[in-house]
C-alpha cells in the first residue's frame, strides 16, 4: 500500500508485529530505488535499536493509505497475476513451508559459529566463516528472530 499521492512517506509498526516495519511512500518511478535505499536505511537504524517509530493497529493504516499499484508486480493488462499477498489475519512467518527455515541458525552449524564468532568479535573467524564454499549465512537468524547483526550491535 502507499500514502497518497504527494503525501510525504511514513515509517511505523503494526501493533501486535513489533519486528515488521511498515514503510509507505507515494508513486515511485521506474528505476527509483530511493525509496528501497530509505526502507534499508531505516531497517539499519530499527536493528541498532536507533528508531522510534509510531504504532498502529490495522483500521487505522488501512484507512490512511490507498492500494498499491504497479503494472509489473500487480494484476494488470501486462500481468495477469501478482506475488504480492495480503497478510490477512495470520501471523507473518519466514518461509513456512520449510521446516529447516524453522529451526535455529536454520540448521547449519557453520551458521551457529558465525554467531558465536561474532559474538566473541573473532573477526578473523567471521572473515573464514563468510568465506568458501560451505560459507555461514550472514543472514542467519536464532529461535528469537536476532541475526549476526542483533548480536554485532550488542
Amino acid at each position: 500500500r502507499q500514502v497518497p499521492h504527494g503525501a510525504r512517506p511514513k515509517v511505523m509498526r503494526l501493533a501486535g508485529l513489533p519486528r515488521v516495519l511498515i514503510y509507505l511512500t507515494s508513486n515511485v518511478t521506474v528505476m527509483d530505488f530511493m525509496p528501497v535505499r530509505e526502507a534499508c536505511r531505516l531497517a539499519v537504524l530499527d536493528e541498532a535499536g536507533l528508531l522510534d517509530c509510531e504504532v498502529v493497529d490495522r483500521d487505522d493504516l488501512l484507512a490512511g493509505v490507498v492500494p498499491f499499484t504497479d503494472p509489473y508486480t500487480t494484476k494488470s493488462s501486462e500481468c495477469p497475476e501478482t506475488w504480492l499477498t495480503p497478510l490477512g489475519e495470520g501471523q507473518a512467518e519466514f518461509f513456512p513451508d520449510c521446516p529447516r527455515a524453522q529451526c535455529p541458525d536454520q540448521g547449519r552449524f557453520e551458521n551457529r559459529r558465525l554467531r558465536e564468532a561474532v559474538r566473541r568479535g573473532a573477526v578473523e573467524d567471521v572473515e573464514a566463516l563468510l568465506s568458501g564454499s560451505a560459507a555461514a549465512d550472514p543472514n542467519t537468524w536464532d529461535g528469537a528472530g536476532r541475526t549476526p547483526l542483533h548480536d554485532l550491535c550488542d
